[in-house]
């Protein structure tokens, strides 16, 4: 029996020999470090884990900033994923191993299978402490994200536009055309073209690598448009917010001279030179267009358009074709009287789209014929019940025929008011009797003095208020002045900088002595501040007989609240204003509620009141106590 259990010992302990021999061939080292590089990979997995969790937290806060994972980062997270997938499944198997593990974990009762583990133990251990590692070299988490090349934009019903929109089509892919203008009158659909053919392009197969869509900021137009073309390119920062607008000219240019791409350009107020905001010439790159859209085909030409497109208010079947897929047949065909009424209405929207919207919304739940009447009626004022929409062909009129209001040129607007001051006038006062030469500084003289003759002053007032109440709209701005210039003013050249200022809104003519009231329309735009802003320059003389023009210029803008409405007003040589807007825009953006200016014999005073709204009200006049 001694000799049996000596035998199993001797069996037992060769075995074990057996075993720790092949384990010190194979690596013994993995086998002896097992456990503790288990207990490393479990702490560095969780490490690891926690590093990608932080990273992740921090490309989602930049990503609301519209920056995106670059693709390194990806990678790298791809690989974060697949090492903590493949050390879990080590894990998971950790107790099995380390059972198998004998003589203090020198050794293990399979030798070979514990060195397999172990030896990936050991490997997984070094690639996730690498991970860790590279994560620390990382010098950008998270990058500018490229915008869409191509984005198209919610755009509202089209009608009567086809045929416009086929001509711009063809125009894009006219090889010979670089340059395309489109112009007209506001609201008449110019901004719905330009959407149109920027969804057009980017819905159909074509060669175009990229379309940039604009809304021109009137205040600061080549900054707007670079800044526009540089996100679109994906210039961000404060870096390139801080360049000049010559080096972003510069960036853009070296991108755009690569690519072939349209430029769309909605509400150019004033012709720019493309080149000085970054647009190749022709002979760096031949594969562009730019489209854009302005009030003025004078505008089109100094743009070098090579192609004019002039979108008109819609025709009467337009018109009216519009009107029934909004409001629908059955009101219309249930009384023929109402039929009648609602081709009269039509008639009265003078083919703008927005105001026969507006309308049908109005009446689409009217059904008697008193209903459509007093509509009818309220449509001669068009401005004040479709919260100031307004075209060029709209006059106002008063219903008690203190003033008329029509459409389409039919009555002109009665916005003046009191009787002309003349040297018959002035010769009847008493102080100028058997004077045999009445001068302007006469008339002007007189003509301050008597502003509030007749209650012209008073009837002028009550047409603003009318207004205002009607509007009901503090974003619009309604100007009253009065001319004792002791000559006829007679209307020179208006300025949009936000907003329009459309014919049948201000007065050609104002006599001398006499009150004349405009309104300046607030637009909303797709995407800066909108409300009213803008200047209205009308041609008189001075003192000595000179030339020269008396401007108001105000800033009502829709965001802020009324204190800050800004108004400037100057008079200088004639067509003085017409080439100096910028700087213009710049001193109102600096100026107050109220502003006083002389020159050249010319006095000129604006302020803003605040009755129910802000207003302005203005004297042009002549320094009556200096020759200046």
């Amino acid at each position: 029996m001694g000799n049996i259990f000596k035998t199993q010992i001797a069996c037992n302990c060769d075995a074990i020999v057996i075993r720790c021999v092949e384990c010190i061939g194979k690596g013994w080292v993995y086998v002896h470090e097992l456990k503790e590089n288990l207990t490393s990979l479990e702490t560095s997995v969780g490490q690891l884990r926690g590093i990608k969790n932080d990273m992740m937290k921090h490309i989602s806060n930049a990503e609301r900033e519209g920056k995106k994972c670059s693709d390194e980062i990806q990678f790298w997270f791809s690989r974060v994923d697949n090492k903590i997938d493949e050390s879990n499944m080590l894990l998971k198997n950790r107790q099995h191993q380390i059972a198998k593990l004998c003589i203090g974990g020198c050794c293990s009762t399979n030798c070979y299978s514990s060195y397999k583990f172990a030896k990936k133990v050991d490997k997984r251990l070094k690639e996730v402490k690498d991970l860790v590692k590279q994560q620390k070299e990382f010098k950008e988490i998270a990058i500018v994200a490229l915008p869409e090349p191509k984005v198209a934009v919610p755009v509202g019903t089209t009608v009567g536009l086809k045929s416009k929109l086929d001509s711009i089509n063809s125009y894009l892919l006219d090889k010979d055309v670089g340059i395309v203008g489109i112009f007209g009158e506001g609201k008449v659909g110019k901004t719905t073209l330009l959407m149109e053919a920027n969804n057009n392009i980017c819905d159909e197969t074509n060669s175009f690598e990229l379309v940039i869509l604009v809304n021109v900021s009137p205040q600061s137009m080549h900054e707007s448009i670079q800044n526009h073309i540089g996100q679109k390119l994906g210039y961000s920062g404060e870096d390139w917010t801080r360049k000049s607008l010559y080096d972003k000219a510069v960036d853009i240019l070296n991108v755009l001279k690569k690519k072939k791409f349209v430029l769309l350009l909605d509400n150019i107020f004033e012709a720019i030179d493309l080149t000085e905001i970054g647009i190749p010439q022709k002979k760096l790159n031949m594969d562009y267009k730019v489209v854009f859209t302005t009030n003025s085909k004078r505008i089109c030409s100094q743009m070098g358009a090579q192609k004019i497109v002039e979108v008109e208010p819609l025709g009467f079947e337009d018109s009216w074709g519009l009107f029934l897929n909004r409001i629908g047949e059955d009101i219309l065909n249930a009384d023929s009287e109402i039929h009648d009424l609602a081709r009269e209405l039509v008639r009265e929207c003078c083919g703008i789209p927005i105001i026969l919207i507006k309308w049908a919304k109005e009446m689409a739940s009217k059904s008697t014929t008193q209903d459509w009447i007093d509509a009818l009626k309220s449509s001669k004022t068009p401005l004040i019940d479709l919260e100031g929409i307004i075209d060029s062909k709209i006059a106002i009129e008063k219903d008690d025929d203190k003033w008329t209001t029509t459409l389409g040129g039919k009555v002109a607007a009665t916005n003046v008011f009191g009787s002309p001051i003349t040297d018959k006038t002035v010769r009847e006062l008493p102080q100028y009797a058997g004077r045999r030469r009445i001068t302007s500084r006469d008339r002007a003289a007189a003509a301050f003095a008597r502003e509030a003759e007749d209650g012209k002053d008073v009837k002028a007032r009550e047409y603003v208020n009318w207004l205002k109440m009607k509007y009901k709209d503090e974003h619009s701005t309604i100007g009253l002045f009065y001319n004792a210039t002791g000559c006829t003013l007679n209307f020179s050249v208006y300025k949009d900088w936000h907003g329009y200022f459309n014919e049948g809104l201000y007065p050609k003519t104002v006599e001398n002595g006499q009150w004349g009231v405009f309104v300046h329309m607030h637009e909303d735009s797709i995407v800066d501040r909108g409300g009213s802003s803008g200047a209205i320059v009308y041609s008189g003389e001075n003192g000595f007989g000179d030339e020269c023009d008396w401007m108001l210029a105000w800033d009502n803008p829709s965001v802020v609240n009324q204190a800050r409405t800004k108004v400037f007003t100057e008079a200088r040589e004639k067509n003085h204003f017409q080439y100096c807007w910028l700087i213009i825009y710049g001193l109102l953006s600096k100026s107050g509620r109220q502003h006083r200016d002389t020159w050249g014999g010319c006095l000129s005073d604006i302020s803003v009141e605040d009755t129910n709204g802000p207003f302005l009200t203005a004297t042009l006049s002549l320094s009556l106590d200096s020759a200046n």
